[in-house]
């Protein structure tokens, strides 16, 4: 008799146990349609990021108190943006001193970096001019691709150049076209290119001096008036000097 009493007791305090466990793990679930929020920095990861041929840039970062920051610039046409913020939950926040409005930016991490848009267009447009924008993807910038490391491979490259050695400069130099085409400049792109095919005539290259400046090959039998047509006038005058060089260098690589 008391060895069932025993039995009993031990049954009825399992019993206890498993329903005290069953109502703690219904109080610590998550509801289904309420999903734990992802932390800002998971959302947009702090970097240097730009847009393909590089006419827009972001800088992700953090300040010392933890704040996600993001600073925004970007060139369309005549009109540039510049806005800058906080980032909370993926989303950057931008104030007008000078109307109080809000341009909210949304950021959207990507396999290959950042789709950014804004949320706000009305309120956004304040930062750019009338036919400013900023949306696009803006791409990770890859190793050796910043623009301090860009700068400093050409500064080597030059460096090399002077001194005619000319084959250390081609193997310095070229290298920024196979891993940072996509993200630089249209500017630093023309002034590289025609620095890597001048070098490639030093060294009796020919064939591939053409092969690097082919992208302007069309261009460079085309008039000046006629090349202006297709780009907006703050710009047409750096890519008429890009040109320039670049039938200079065409004539001497095809000889």
């Amino acid at each position: 008799m008391t060895k069932r009493r025993y039995v009993s007791h031990v049954v009825s305090g399992l019993s206890a146990v498993v329903l005290f466990l069953s109502l703690a793990a219904k109080v610590g679930a998550q509801p289904e349609d309420h999903p734990p929020k992802s932390a800002a920095s998971d959302t947009v990861p702090p970097g240097e990021y730009t847009t393909e041929a590089g006419w827009g840039n972001l800088s992700i970062s953090k300040t010392k108190t933890g704040t996600t920051i993001f600073e925004l610039q970007s060139t369309t046409g005549e009109d540039v943006c510049h806005i800058q913020g906080a980032v909370i939950n993926g989303e950057g926040s931008a104030n007008d001193s000078e109307n109080g409005a809000v341009c909210k930016v949304k950021f959207t991490k990507t396999d290959k970096g950042i789709d950014v848009l804004a949320d706000t267009p009305k309120e956004c447009s304040g930062f750019c001019g009338a036919n400013g924008g900023f949306k696009g993807q803006y791409l990770t910038i890859p190793e050796g691709c910043s623009a301090d490391e860009v700068d400093k491979t050409r500064s080597n490259f030059k460096k090399l150049y002077l001194r005619k050695d000319y084959k250390t400069a081609l193997v310095t130099l070229q290298p920024l076209l196979k891993k940072c085409t996509a993200t630089l400049n249209f500017i630093d792109l023309g002034d590289i290119r025609n620095d890597v095919a001048i070098t490639q005539y030093k060294v009796g290259l020919y064939s591939e001096c053409i092969d690097t400046l082919k992208p302007y090959a069309v261009d460079a039998g085309r008039k000046d008036s006629e090349v202006t047509n297709d780009w907006p006038p703050n710009q047409a005058v750096d890519y008429l000097k890009i040109l320039k060089s670049s039938r200079t260098n065409i004539r001497l690589c095809t000889k």
